[in-house]
């Protein structure tokens, strides 16, 4: 069975004592444990999430925020500026992968504005917190360059599914790519540390949407054997890059979990850092700028970039 990258146990014996982060998607899932280790080193977590977690915790503040809406996102940021001076990391964590489409309350595709709007807006709206050992980490995807063979793309006349035929893969990894794309952005016009970490092919909902339950759980042995991840597994990487001194760390690099590319875009297994996206579309200038032109567009209601 290939080997699972395991963040360093000295890092998850720091103590993170006043440190604050903030954590999208916590109900569950990966957000959920990366959640409960932080707090376990002492941490102060803000969590947001549309439904409650089940746990409690002195240093853990949740608040219900459904991040298909913008105004929702953007008030939750201008609550957590007027009440920190500071934050130690930002975690955007929260996907939807629906399997019909759906649009929000601004007409907008729903995983285009959960994956990718709400994580640019949140991470844009906490910029004056942001202390020079901050992390900011995008949890990207594999998807991002390739899902169900075919090479993800950004199709710009057709953003939200309104001329073609909608695809729930075909619109996550659309999503992923954007998020993607964004990280080098971000990485050139800021000096805060931004890293995307792929969590692997990891044990959630997700996963399991692809496959039938009986059938996923028939076949988990061999999933394991071909890098299926648990979520344990999955937030080893997410640890690392919040915990690990800052020169151990590039910012706009991604760190990946074991999994594996699609073979028949260029594809390799990978675990730990990848110098590059296989995909070329994450540095073509071009296609970074205007994306980056429809992002300020789209979310202009709520901010000023």
């Amino acid at each position: 069975m290939p080997t699972r990258f395991r963040c360093p146990p000295h890092l998850l014996g720091r103590s993170l004592q006043n440190k604050i982060f903030v954590v999208t998607g916590v109900s569950r899932g990966l957000g959920w444990a990366l959640c409960l280790q932080l707090l376990k080193q002492g941490a102060v977590v803000i969590g947001i999430s549309r439904g409650a977690p089940k746990y409690q915790h002195p240093n853990f503040r949740w608040q219900s925020v459904d991040l298909s809406d913008l105004k929702a996102v953007h008030t939750f940021a201008q609550e957590i500026t007027s009440t920190y001076r500071q934050i130690d990391g930002l975690i955007n964590n929260a996907a939807t992968i629906p399997t019909e489409h759906q649009r929000t309350k601004d007409g907008l595709e729903l995983q285009w504005t959960t994956n990718y709007l709400s994580a640019v807006l949140l991470t844009e709206c906490l910029r004056p917190l942001y202390e020079p050992d901050t992390r900011i980490l995008q949890i990207t995807s594999s998807a991002h360059h390739a899902v169900q063979g075919h090479l993800a793309y950004l199709d710009f006349d057709d953003l939200h599914f309104e001329k073609r035929q909608y695809q729930q893969w075909v619109a996550y990894a659309q999503s992923k790519l954007a998020l993607t794309l964004y990280l080098q952005i971000s990485s050139q016009r800021h000096n805060t540390m931004s890293v995307g970490v792929h969590p692997g092919w990891v044990d959630t909902d997700i996963a399991k949407s692809k496959l039938h339950p009986f059938l996923f759980s028939l076949a988990y042995p061999y999933l394991r054997y071909k890098g299926l991840c648990t979520i344990d597994e999955g937030i080893q990487p997410m640890l690392f890059s919040l915990l690990a001194l800052k020169a151990s760390l590039q910012s706009g690099q991604h760190f990946c979990q074991l999994g594996f590319y699609d073979n028949a875009f260029g594809g390799r297994p990978h675990v730990g850092w990848l110098d590059q996206s296989p995909n070329p579309i994450v540095y073509d200038k071009t296609i970074q700028e205007r994306l980056w032109t429809i992002t300020r567009s789209q979310l202009q209601p709520w901010m000023t970039f």
